[in-house]
């Protein structure tokens, strides 16, 4: 699975680091992680419902045996995807569920 570019081999050893100082267990380690981007805020009327689909999604994933990781539009624009554990830009190693609005 393409997330196994941030879990698997020795390099990966600062992102699976990261990952466990988060509290991932071996076990989630195993499981696809999925990068969910979204744009909700409470100032845009036109985003305010994003976070019921957001955790659509989430639950999604779960049932689905993945891993959810969250972040803002702005962190992922800003950050890569997720800071300290995908290098460059965009999606990396990510399998992503965007939520745009």
């Amino acid at each position: 699975m393409k997330s196994d570019n941030v879990k698997k081999g020795m390099q990966q050893a600062p992102h699976r680091s990261l990952f466990n100082a988060l509290g991932f267990t071996k076990e989630e380690m195993d499981k696809p992680l999925v990068g969910i981007v979204s744009s909700y805020n409470e100032i845009v009327p036109g985003h305010m419902n994003l976070d019921k689909i957001v955790n659509a999604v989430k639950l999604g994933v779960a049932e689905a045996g993945g891993i959810r990781l969250q972040c803002s539009k702005e962190q992922h624009e800003y950050c890569g995807s997720f800071p300290g554990i995908v290098p460059g830009t965009g999606t990396g190693g990510y399998e992503e569920a965007a939520v745009h609005q």
